[in-house]
């Protein structure tokens, strides 16, 4: 066997040998090699190996063990699914093709790095080029153990694919060429025993993960832009002149090292000066530029080629209203080739921030000036000509320049900009000097007839050459492109291709046309009218005052054409989920898996169905076989208690007295009868799955092949602290103290069909147990002792059993106790039972597993039937009472070995013993092709119970694998060891009852260095097994007849099939993750499961059809599979650096994506999954999916992506992915630009005399009256703009709707749909969004990325006020408070029905937590609240209180001296991110309220400016007044009162503190109504202002000149009590805590006020009879039965505390602010205010009256009267 000729011209191992076909590859349908057949046994040669490389490496022993079985096992299923001999004995074939995904081949990644660093023809000088077949096997086999070797002792290392690429290459030169002769010259020692060489871990691994530690742990901040993280450290490893570059310790050039040397002086490498940062990280919306630029591009030129054309007054010279003229052509022309110059300023701006994020020393910089100039070239070429011709426009209008030149050239400009517009959108930032590179070869003699330029995506359909690859020697080439990040995979096919093409071609087309006849049309009228339009400056007294009144039309003008900007990009994401869900429908439909399609017939051709697509294809099979599957299927229904023993009888075949078979009636029916029937009826869930499984196996699926065939598989789980399994106490004890409900009551009550088959069940199996436990008797009583010595009950449990004792004392006598729990006490098993029962039925670890495990008993099954291809019908001689015996574990035997061993180990060993025997063989078989694998990262820090439980999960399963970290104290260092281990049940237990790990292997430190799921999967996942890996989350199921199709699902990544048509098919890109669908169990557990679930099930099948497709899914962990090969050497299944890699799993799928990988959708396999349930952990994960996508943004994936990837498939990327999530910032911006034209616009239309408008005038009639404002046209704007946005934001219920009526028809979507509108859906999302927007905003602007865990259990727990208020006040209620004062000034001026969205928009942001919270509306729980939350307020000596949380949750930047922050950059960081924001909104509000009284003054002149200041700065005062004397007071008291035992008096102080500052804020809030005269119109503004003014104010003391932390208690209690001394203050310290109380007691009463307006807008709910059960019925959808309504709806009777004092408390508060609010209206009426008779200094501060004619003149109030007049009717109507 000679390959060095095929290693030369990389063509693999089956490249150019004579096998036939070269479009061959090695796979199962590839004939085999006829050669000399040569006897060699490979395992012991592998195990020789393994020794010498552990010999010679230094590597661990159990690292040997791991990675050679790792090894076998690969090699034996590579080789099942190759090999077509019958004895399927491992062959060099099947090794070979392994080799050629590891090491050399065309897909290799360690090829692609070799060749991408080192050159297109460089070899490595290891490389055996030929010799006999033995020799290049052993060569084979040493270099593939050398790489798992290494991998498999890498520890955090595994995530920087290309460092292990060069750490194997210099290790593999140091075996072959120098250890042997260094083993022969080492010095012997007095042993005779050769010196062990330097250990692989301490001399490679550890210097790198030292330093990949200290990189990610020194910097505590969240800016990752001064952190050389593992992406960086990886990249340094792409260059070859940055390895050179590597330093020694002593300043040597490592690559100037002999040969011999490297590997021996790798360990002295100074990583600190050698890696460096390759990309930038920092927190800048900038990224959205650079990443993003071509969507942009489209949107803003587009945008003003349309606005241009409905802006013609605006460009217009001496624009005529009275005329309606129009501008020149060429100058109409020249404005709208504008568009051009934009396109290229906004891709400049990009190269600008490439050059910035990526530095000049970087290895990934390209090259940036050739760019740069043919963008500045095309920018001149854009802006010249229509610069000249509108500078030339005077000129022209002398005649000087004949116009229809002017014209022509204008065209020509506008043709240029379109051109440049639709070439920089299409080409890739990356790709730009592509098109001239070609062009210029194109022209050269030696270069013509080149190819044409695919922009270095490579072909549309064909996979991208080797030769493409961006080497050194080929940088700036045409055809460069970086197989690491430019590496884009092909189309399945060229249907696909057109799909994609087509689909954003129909998106853009109604787009552009629904935005040329309504978007842009709307604003044309309102655009004209305001930009003639002018304000009455009369009380204008200083010139700034004069020029914003005049200009403040042309401001608003901007506003709107802002707003209709951010309306236009929304706009193109509503029509992305229209379109995407009709071809998703459609596709869903085509293949037969819609409830639309004739779904029931699928029944009647299911057993042929299963012949073909379950079984093997190329075999007859008799119809016993496969009634013997479709038995097996419902036995395990049964088994999972979904249908009782007479619905097991009816859904079976069954043999006849003739011995004939007798199907079920299910399988013959084609009408709705039998679906109808008890049977469906009863158990939706056996409907479902039965339905889905028909229908899967009407798809397209892979040929399945035998079970000796499949290729070997793991499944993955990661776990923390999801509970392993549901303790007694856990289901028998109501959740927290604010749950009315116990967890088993409610699973009753959800699945009341179950709980009576697991009664009946349970019955049945202790009846026999008991006729067994008879005979025992004697036996029994002689063990008593030792069994009271040896008891399993846990404390946990003994607690659990004395409150069911108590819970049944309170029931009815006639409520039978065990049907009521499930168990009797006397009877241990009957309460694992339970337990298991209901954990079955909730998200725990042990659903997880044993969902999964069902992979054993499918594969098992279904070679039992593969090898029983004669089956006669005896076989079927099995009743129901015989095969529903067989449950989860034998409980009998459970109980008896229980007894003996706390730790379940001899009942584990029993089970083997009854599964060995059951069937060696399939048995045998099932554990070879199915691994599982479970990483719990916390097992050495487990409590007893959860050790206990999991010792049930391996009692259960005990092929179960546990991957687990533990650390041991090395006494010699005094440091922790840490070590990778793993068990299953069948290991060994030590004398502690622990179990003795299988594989022990030391770690280089603690793995946990990320957010941990992606570190607990990196460390673990050597321990998995095979070609793939399932990877699966700690909250999911699975069925046994989904577990069926494994082999179909697995033969998907074998498809060359869709591919056939490629010439060369060794380049198709292999396929690397086959995602599938999702099923939400969770989705009936009330309105907020099921809204969860439905977004789930959108995301995750709806809309994955059409993205998998298109070659744009990603990876997004479950329940995926995926090449373990192909993502191994690539980083692993999930990235790990803190807080950058949040959303760890997505960006294996982006790196997938730019490796050349392809991601595929199986639309035929679900898998069940669990979604978060309560409000809290609901919106836990949307702030960590929003905080996730926005480290996402600032990622070097997406930059690889925005920058290179081909236009469709890059729109397709953002529109599925950051889009979506931008999509709810640019609603946010929306609301915030809307809020601030409806205030401006109120104010115009309240101090402005409005003109007579009608639709049916001409546009060149004359305004009037004289000195008018056209508003009306702007007020109809509001409407239809308003119209846009309620489409957007709630169009997110369109897609879930259709995925609901693909699968279960209208009327079942429609249910489903009007049950969550009445239950409040609408409010959720809007508030949900909310948290997304902000979360993402905050995550961009001040890292605020956190890994949250979500709670997943069920949602009945009240959670108290103060926790909804604390978590959502900042995010949410501030902003919505804002807006509804904005709102209620509008309403009361303006009023119009477009309002009344943002009413329930914005009442939704701050009621919504208190809708969803259960149990809020009960009277007694609803008072309880009130007096913790008082008690809050007031008390703040308290741990947790008011104090404590205000100085806490401070979202500014801080100035931490320890972290040595400099202090100038943390106050830049907040004046830009914070205090400027803030600063431009107040600025907004500030300014219309000096405006809506200088409009309203006439002829006086009035300090506006200086009423607000004494306003805002009144409260200030006394409060520092108060803080002053209080301070005295106290200082008095701590001089007096030494001991400090009396403490009434601090708090006294707080208390008077407090009511002072309330009093200040109501004394404030008058004199501002006396400034206005008690206009509540302006005083509202006024309110608004001041709001907004003691906010800026804050904000800049807070974040400018005291940006340190407050979260000081001890300064807190001192100021209280007067005791600074002995207690080490500062001298500074009074001085800081006076400033802060200052600052505090600002924030305490807008606190206050808002909780308690919170509290208001309830009470007319709480007015409403029997509120609680109908408020507890909408959010669980649940009827409430006998046993459930007393603990569900029963009143609470053991309050502590007199409820009616503070209900009393309450009613006055309330009535107080009532009446503060409505002070401005009585006073109104009782004072009179005579200007005459106050000073001019006072008079000034004063508004002057507005006279009764120009009060009847201005405002919305008027303009109907007048119109009324004129016509005799209304024209706007006034709802």
């Amino acid at each position: 066997m000679d390959f060095a000729q095929d290693y030369v011209n990389y063509e693999g191992f089956w490249g150019k040998q004579d096998t036939g076909s070269k479009n061959e590859a090695p796979n199962s349908s590839r004939k085999p090699i006829k050669k000399s057949k040569v006897a060699v046994d490979y395992l012991a040669e592998l195990s020789i190996i393994f020794d010498d490389l552990v010999h010679a490496f230094n590597f661990q022993k159990d690292n040997g063990r791991n990675m050679q079985d790792y090894f076998i096992v690969m090699w034996e299923s590579r080789n099942a699914r190759t090999c077509t001999n019958d004895e399927q004995k491992l062959s060099s074939e099947s090794l070979i093709s392994i080799y050629e995904e590891y090491i050399w081949g065309t897909h290799s990644n360690f090829t692609k790095w070799y060749r991408f660093v080192y050159g297109l023809d460089a070899m490595p000088a290891w490389f055996t080029s030929s010799g006999p077949e033995l020799l290049i096997t052993r060569e084979i086999m040493t270099q593939i153990a050398l790489w798992l070797l290494i991998w498999g002792e890498s520890n955090n290392l595994r995530v920087m694919p290309e460092l292990l690429c060069f750490i194997f290459d210099m290790m593999m030169t140091e075996y072959k060429f120098y250890s042997r002769a260094k083993e022969e010259v080492l010095p012997k020692t007095t042993d005779n025993e050769s010196i062990s060489p330097p250990c692989f871990l301490q001399h490679v691994v550890n210097p790198l993960y030292e330093f990949c530690q200290f990189q990610i742990t020194w910097n505590k901040s969240n800016d990752h832009s001064h952190i050389i993280g593992y992406d960086d450290i990886n990249q340094c490893f792409w260059s070859l002149k940055t390895i050179n570059q590597f330093k020694l310790k002593d300043g040597t050039n490592y690559a100037d090292l002999p040969r011999d040397m490297k590997y021996s002086k790798f360990t002295q490498i100074e990583w600190s000066k050698s890696l460096r940062k390759t990309y930038i990280e920092s927190r800048t919306w900038y990224h959205l530029i650079t990443n993003f630029h071509r969507i942009w591009t489209i949107h803003v030129a587009t945008f003003w080629y349309f606005s241009v054309i409905n802006l013609k007054p605006l460009f217009t010279k001496h624009y005529i209203q009275t005329l309606d003229n129009d501008p020149e052509l060429f100058v109409l022309f020249s404005v709208m080739s504008l568009a051009g110059t934009f396109s290229c300023l906004i891709t400049i701006s990009a190269i600008i921030g490439e050059m910035f994020f990526v530095p000049r020393d970087s290895n990934l910089r390209k090259p940036t000036k050739s760019r740069l100039f043919i963008l500045i070239f095309m920018l001149l070429l854009n802006i010249i000509p229509p610069s000249g011709i509108l500078s030339l426009f005077h000129i022209s209008r002398k005649r000087l320049i004949n116009e229809n030149i002017l014209t022509i050239i204008s065209f020509i400009s506008l043709t240029v900009s379109i051109v440049t517009t639709i070439f920089l959108s299409i080409v890739p930032l990356s790709k730009i000097d592509t098109i001239f590179c070609y062009i210029t070869r194109a022209y050269s003699p030696k270069t013509r007839g080149i190819n044409s330029p695919d922009f270095g995506t490579g072909s549309r359909i064909g996979g991208c050459n080797s030769t493409d690859w961006n080497l050194n020697s080929n940088v700036g080439s045409c055809d460069s492109i970086n197989p690491f990040t430019e590496n884009w995979s092909q189309f399945d096919s060229s249907d696909a291709n057109l799909c994609s093409v087509g689909l954003w071609f129909v998106i853009w087309t109604s787009k552009l046309v629904e935005t040329y006849f309504f978007l842009c049309t709307s604003i044309k009228n309102p655009a004209r009218d305001l930009f003639q339009s002018n304000l009455n400056c009369s009380g204008t007294d200083t010139i700034l005052q004069s020029a914003l009144c005049r200009h403040w039309t042309k401001f608003l003008l901007l506003l709107l054409v802002a707003t209709n900007f951010v309306l236009y990009l929304l706009d193109t994401y509503l029509w992305y989920v229209i379109y995407n869900s009709i071809f998703s429908l459609t596709r869903s439909i085509y293949m037969g898996m819609s409830h639309l399609t004739p779904w029931k017939n699928c029944f009647v051709s299911l057993t042929n169905k299963i012949k073909l697509k379950i079984l093997p294809s190329n075999e007859e099979w008799n119809i016993s076989i496969i009634s013997e599957l479709w038995n097996e299927i419902i036995y395990s229904m049964y088994r999972e208690n979904l249908i009782c023993k007479e619905h097991v009888e009816r859904l079976i075949f069954h043999l006849t007295n003739d011995d004939n078979l007798l199907k079920p009636s299910l399988l013959l029916s084609t009408d709705d009868h039998f679906f109808r029937s008890r049977v469906f009826k009863k158990s939706k869930e056996v409907r479902r799955r039965l339905t889905f499984f028909a229908q899967s196996l009407h798809c397209p699926l892979p040929d399945a092949e035998s079970i000796e065939n499949m290729p070997t598989f793991s499944v993955l789980i990661p776990h923390y602290k999801e509970k392993i399994m549901l303790s007694l106490k856990d289901i028998i004890k109501a959740e927290t103290d604010n749950s009315s409900i116990t967890l088993l009551e409610y699973l009753k009550l959800i699945y009341p069909t179950e709980w009576d088959s697991f009664i009946e069940e349970t019955n049945k199996l202790m009846d026999s147990v008991e006729a067994g436990v008879s005979d025992e008797s004697n036996t029994a009583s002689a063990d008593r002792e030792e069994e009271e010595k040896q008891t399993d009950v846990s404390d946990n449990e003994e607690v659990a059993r004395n409150i069911t004792m108590n819970l049944c004392k309170s029931k009815n006598e006639g409520v039978n106790l065990f049907k009521f729990t499930g168990f009797k006490l006397e009877v241990p098993e009957q309460t694992i039972r339970t337990r298991i029962w209901a954990s079955l039925r909730t998200q725990t670890l042990y659903r997880t597993i044993s969902g999964f495990m069902k992979y054993l008993d499918a594969i098992k099954s279904l070679h039992i039937l593969e090898d029983t291809k004669d089956t006669k019908h005896s076989v079927l001689n099995r009743n129901v009472k015989h095969r529903t015996k067989d449950q989860h574990c034998d409980f009998q035997q459970l109980r008896s070995n229980s007894k003996k061993n706390p730790d379940y180990k001899s009942c584990a060993k029993s089970f083997k013993q009854r599964t060995d025997s059951a069937d060696d063989k399939s048995t045998s078989i099932a554990l070879k092709k199915f691994h599982m694998i479970c990483s719990m990262q916390r097992m050495s820090e487990f409590t007893d119970d959860e050790k206990a439980d999991r010792n049930v999960l391996l009692t259960a399963f005990p092929s179960l694998k546990i991957a687990y970290i533990v650390s041991e104290l090395d006494k010699a260092s005094g440091r922790k060891i840490y070590y990778s281990c793993v068990i299953d049940g069948y290991c060994d237990i030590d004398g502690d009852g622990e179990y003795i790990p299988k594989y022990k292997i030391e770690l280089s430190g603690d793995p946990i260095l990320g957010n941990g799921k992606s570190d607990n999967q990196n460390h673990s996942i050597i321990f998995t097994r095979g070609e793939y890996i399932q990877l699966i989350d700690a909250n999911q199921d699975n069925y046994f007849e989904e577990c069926l199709k494994i082999k179909n699902i697995l033969k998907e990544f074998d498809d060359t099939s869709a591919n056939s048509d490629i010439e060369n098919v060794k380049y198709t890109a292999p396929v690397a993750i086959v995602g599938t669908r999702e099923h939400i169990f969770s989705e009936n557990n009330g309105v907020l499961g099921d809204i969860a679930a439905g977004k789930e099930k959108v995301f995750g099948t709806f809309f994955a059809r059409t993205l998998g497709y298109i070659n744009s899914k990603l990876h997004y962990g479950h329940p995926d599979f995926i090449n373990a090969i192909f993502i191994t050497t690539r980083g692993g299944v999930s990235k790990a650096q803190r807080g950058l890699h949040l959303n760890e799993d997505i960006y294996v799928g982006m790196n997938v994506l730019m490796r050349g990988g392809r991601i595929k959708h199986a639309e035929y396999y679900q898998c069940g999954k669990g979604r978060d349930l309560s409000f809290n952990s609901i919106l836990n994960f949307t702030t960590k999916i929003g905080s996730g996508m926005g480290e996402q943004l600032l990622s070097r994936e997406h930059f690889y992506i925005g920058t290179s990837l081909p236009l469709d498939r890059f729109l397709s990327f953002y529109y599925a992915h950051p889009g979506f999530h931008l999509n709810n910032v640019f609603i946010y911006i929306s609301l915030c630009l809307f809020l601030i034209i409806i205030l401006n616009l109120a104010v115009l239309v309240d101090s402005s005399v409005l003109c007579v408008y009608d639709p049916a005038f001409k546009q060149t009639d004359p305004w009037e009256p004289d000195g008018c404002l056209q508003l009306v046209p702007v007020l109809y704007w509001l409407r239809r703009s308003t119209i846009t946005l309620l489409f957007i934001s709630m169009f997110s219920f369109v897609p879930l709707f259709l995925q609901q009526m693909n699968d279960k028809g209208v009327l079942s979507a429609t249910k489903r749909l009007l049950k969550q509108l009445a239950s409040g859906a609408i409010f959720f999302e809007i508030f949900s969004n909310r948290i997304a927007s902000q979360a993402l905003m905050t995550d961009i602007i001040i890292g605020d990325a956190k890994y949250l865990s979500t709670t997943r259990g069920l949602s009945f727990e009240r959670i108290p006020f103060v926790t909804l208020f604390t978590r959502f006040a900042s995010e949410s209620a501030y902003f919505a408070v804002m807006a509804l004062v904005i709102l209620g000034y509008a309403s009361i001026v303006m009023w119009d029905v477009s309002l009344l969205f943002f009413w329930i928009y914005f009442i939704s942001l701050l009621l919504s937590p208190f809708i969803f919270n259960p149990s809020q509306y009960h009277w007694i729980e609803f008072i309880t609240d009130y007096r913790r939350t008082l008690s809050w307020f007031l008390k703040w000596q308290r741990r947790v209180s008011w104090l404590k949380y205000t100085r806490g949750q401070n979202s500014m930047t801080q100035w931490d001296v320890e972290d040595k922050t400099n202090w100038f950059n943390i106050a830049f960081i907040n004046v830009w991110c914070h205090i400027l924001p803030q600063g431009v909104l107040t600025v907004f509000t500030v300014i219309p309220f000096v405006l809506a009284n200088i409009n309203n003054a006439e002829d006086s002149r009035v300090n506006v400016l200086l009423r607000l200041i004494i306003v805002v700065s009144s409260t200030v005062t006394v409060n520092a007044l108060t803080l002053m004397t209080i301070f005295i007071l106290s200082s008095i008291y701590g001089i007096v009162v030494l001991q400090g035992k009396q403490q009434w008096f601090p708090r006294f102080l707080t208390r008077l503190t407090i009511f002072i500052s309330l009093l200040s804020m109501i004394v404030a809030f008058i004199l501002l109504s006396f400034f206005q005269r008690w206009d509540v119109k302006t005083i509202i503004l006024g309110l608004l202002s001041s709001l907004m003014i003691h906010k800026l104010f804050y904000q800049i003391i807070c974040g400018v000149i005291m940006p340190t932390k407050w979260n000081n208690d001890r300064r807190n209690e001192s100021w209280w009590t007067g005791k600074w001394f002995r207690r080490n203050h500062s001298f500074f310290s009074p001085l800081i805590e006076f400033i802060q109380k200052v600052l505090e007691l600002s924030i305490f009463n807008l606190d206050f006020v808002l909780v308690h307006i919170i509290l208001l807008l309830q009470v007319p709910i709480l007015m409403i009879p029997n509120v609680d059960t109908l408020h507890s019925l909408m959010l669980f959808w649940r009827k409430a039965d006998i046993d459930a309504r007393p603990i569900i709806f029963k009143k609470k009777g053991k309050s502590k505390f007199n409820a009616n004092i503070y209900a009393l408390v309450f009613i006055i508060i309330l009535a107080i602010i009532t009446v503060v609010f409505s002070l401005p209206l009585i006073l109104n009426q009782l004072v009179v205010i005579d200007s005459d008779n106050l000073r001019e200094t006072t008079r000034i501060l004063i508004q002057p009256e507005m006279s009764i004619a120009l009060r009847s003149e201005i405002g919305l109030k008027a303009y109907h009267n007048m119109m009324r007049a004129m016509f005799n009717k209304p024209r706007v109507s006034n709802t």
